[in-house]
């Protein structure tokens, strides 16, 4: 819409120029003006009769006309460019033949030019912008799994090196205060262990001197309230040496299955409940196998608690693109389905399970994370009947595990 009738405007003027050169010089001075458009724009520049006669050479180019119901003509006829302009009141016409504006080898370097330019625009952006945001969104997500002692390794200064250290200084905050926290139920958990016991002795010779249901109920709760205690304890110290741990290696999921199934079965054969393994080798990366079988050891203890005497727990594992699935499935009465999430919040019981099957309400808690700290993750579905635990482990190598404060 621009460009075309812009260069009819320049033919136009051309034609215009060429006529009025050998209207009022003759000859000479018209084959001097078009020499001069050939200087300047390359081809063969001409001017023609009405009936395509050469006004310079007398040579007949009809050829080269426009077709008579048209007043122009601009295009390519078997490679060569062609231009022809009528006069308006169709007493000549400007003929052009094969000009620069064909592509050629400069074109073809002016393309190349553009290309790695926009080659190099593209790498840059990748480089330094989209890398490093992904990077960002990576350490975000691992995050929120709950490896909080995961920070960015930035040294830049623009937006992008300030987001980093916001979320540097963030997690700090956020590691700082779980620390904390943690570190104070440690002490609280402490602190009241030797009361506890001073508790129970008491409670004991007063059972020697009076044996009613008043000292038998109290002495109930001081046996929940210091396993309780205990548990707390144990959570803390597992994490703590989970965390001063040696580096991460290889393990065989396979063993590390049967090894938790084998140690479940006895804890089951009491309950008359048996466990089947369907299993498959798989080898994962950058782990703790100790941390994974403490994570299928409550799997399944949690699975033995809920079984019905006399039933069976499926224990399977299969792998699925870039994943190690392990599913645990009892046949008991399975959660209620606005209750699927809570049964992973620490200490929470199931309400008509308080009184009569044993534990905390950590176990599940503790599996949870361990698997999270694998960069995996742990929920629960209903099987209809019972419950089916499913965790998912990432087999490559580059699997989210914290092995360093910088990434």
């Amino acid at each position: 819409m621009y460009v075309a009738p812009t260069f009819e405007a320049m033919d136009r003027l051309e034609l215009n120029e060429a006529r009025s050169a050998l209207q009022a010089h003759g000859p000479d001075a018209l084959a001097e003006y078009l020499r001069s458009l050939d200087r300047a724009f390359g081809g063969r520049h001409f001017l023609l009769s009405a009936n395509g006669t050469d006004l310079i050479t007398g040579n007949s180019l009809a050829g080269l006309l426009p077709r008579a119901t048209d007043l122009r003509y601009r295009g390519y006829f078997h490679g060569v460019f062609h231009l022809a302009q009528r006069s308006d009141d169709g007493q000549f016409c400007f003929a052009v033949v094969g000009t620069a504006i064909q592509t050629g080898p400069a074109t073809w370097g002016y393309f190349a030019v553009c290309m790695i330019v926009t080659t190099g625009l593209l790498l840059f952006s990748l480089l330094y912008l989209v890398f490093p945001l992904r990077r960002i969104r990576d350490a975000l997500h691992a995050f929120g799994k709950g490896q909080m002692e995961l920070r960015i390794a930035s040294h830049r200064e623009d937006e992008i090196g300030q987001v980093a250290a916001n979320f540097n200084a963030m997690a700090e905050r956020v590691e700082q205060s779980f620390r904390t926290e943690r570190l104070l139920l440690q002490d609280i958990s402490h602190e009241l262990r030797a009361p506890l016991a001073r508790l129970s002795l008491a409670v004991h010779l007063a059972k020697q001197q009076r044996q009613d249901d008043l000292t038998a109920q109290i002495e109930t709760n001081v046996k929940k309230l210091s396993a309780l205690v205990g548990e707390i304890t144990e959570f803390h110290q597992r994490w703590s040496a989970i965390e001063n741990q040696a580096p991460l290696q290889d393990a065989d999921l396979e063993q590390i299955v049967r090894n938790a199934v084998q140690d479940a079965s006895i804890e089951a054969s009491s309950r008359s409940v048996t466990i089947e393994l369907q299993s498959s080798s798989m080898i994962l990366h950058n782990t703790r196998p100790e941390l994974i079988g403490r994570v299928l050891e409550n799997v399944l203890r949690n699975a033995i608690v809920h079984s019905s005497p006399g039933s069976h727990i499926e224990v399977a594992m299969h792998h699925q693109l870039n994943e190690a699935i392990v599913t645990v499935r009892d046949f008991g009465g399975g959660v209620p389905p606005e209750r699927l999430e809570r049964i992973f919040d620490p200490f929470y019981r199931e309400e008509d399970s308080q009184s009569e099957r044993p534990g905390l309400g950590l176990g599940l808690s503790i599996a949870r994370r361990g698997v999270q700290w694998h960069g995996g993750t742990l929920h629960a579905e209903n099987a209809s009947p019972g419950l089916r635990l499913i965790a998912i482990f990432p087999l490559n190598e580059k699997a989210n595990a914290p092995s360093a404060k910088q990434r």
